[in-house]
């Protein structure tokens, strides 16, 4: 019953004559509603927050403690645990990179859908950000994609680079026991490498370096071609390659794009969306001159 409810307060919004006070009943039963739906999918991330909090117990909450969310919550493992599960199955080596390379793609996804929820969902969303903050989220732009670039070109790098020894995919092959895993693997690495061609070319000569003909001269070869897709492409490829190792050893994959969370984009997107309804009530209370002494309160932030 309570699901009905919160689905009809949350409802569609309506940014033009709504009522305040139902729009603000509205989106906190949203916000509810999708915190709740995506309860289960942000267990699967436990093993990315053991990164940042590995000691962290699970808190005990109003809900029944024999639902799936509690006892999915009750198993979760932390990175120290999950480590040794990976060593105990793989052997010591193979292990060991593994779970080093597995932390790695999931924290880029995690950056990566947070890109996607800013920037790449709907115009309206876009639309949201220039009217709150146009330079700052500019910013945020750049920085996440060029972010995503680097971090997607470091997996795929070669195993050395200036004799220094790399955390990369192409690490996995040489370590893996099984003949024909091995030969799987290698080729899905290789075409890890190859998908994310683009991202080292844009490393290379343009993020962590500024190649001096393309900033000077007009005639040049122009960088590859960058789109999302062709990073959603880069991205299941890297994943491909982790799939295969945990499917043999472990009989399992992951779910990497597992989609948003509360405490994200999304949640930063609505507080934007309630400010700007807020400031423009406040405006038009200021041109009509009915405003309170809150409207014109000076703020410190």
């Amino acid at each position: 019953m309570w699901r009905t409810l919160l689905r009809r307060l949350s409802g569609e919004r309506n940014r033009k004559n709504r009522n305040p006070l139902a729009a603000t009943a509205g989106d906190a039963a949203r916000r509810c509603l999708k915190d709740h739906e995506r309860a289960l999918a942000i267990c699967c991330r436990a093993e990315i927050l053991s990164v940042y909090c590995p000691t962290r117990s699970v808190t005990p909450t109003p809900y029944n403690q024999n639902s799936e969310f509690i006892k999915l919550m009750n198993r979760a493992r932390t990175a120290d645990e999950i480590k040794e599960d990976y060593i105990e199955h793989m052997g010591g080596p193979l292990g060991k990179l593994f779970h080093a390379l597995w932390q790695e793609i999931a924290w880029l996804h995690w950056k990566w859908e947070e890109y996607v929820q800013l920037f790449g969902t709907s115009p309206s969303r876009i639309e949201l950000l220039n009217s709150a903050a146009p330079r700052f989220f500019g910013i945020v732009n750049d920085s996440l994609w060029e972010g995503t670039l680097l971090h997607i070109s470091r997996l795929t790098d070669p195993q050395k680079t200036s004799g220094k020894d790399n955390l990369t995919l192409r690490r996995l092959p040489a370590l893996v026991d099984d003949p024909d895993l091995r030969e799987t693997v290698s080729n899905l690495v290789r075409i890890a490498v190859q998908k994310s061609e683009f991202c080292r070319d844009w490393r290379n000569r343009h993020i962590a370096h500024r190649d001096l003909d393309r900033a000077i001269e007009e005639d040049i070869i122009p960088l590859h071609s960058a789109s999302r897709a062709k990073v959603k492409d880069a991205l299941r490829s890297i994943a491909a390659v982790m799939d295969a190792i945990t499917l043999y050893y472990e009989n399992s994959t992951t779910k990497f794009d597992v989609g948003g969370y509360a405490g994200g984009a999304e949640s930063l997107l609505y507080v934007l969306d309630d400010g700007l309804t807020a400031e423009a009530m406040r405006r038009d209370r200021l041109q009509r001159g009915e405003y309170t002494e809150e409207d014109i309160k000076p703020r410190s932030l």
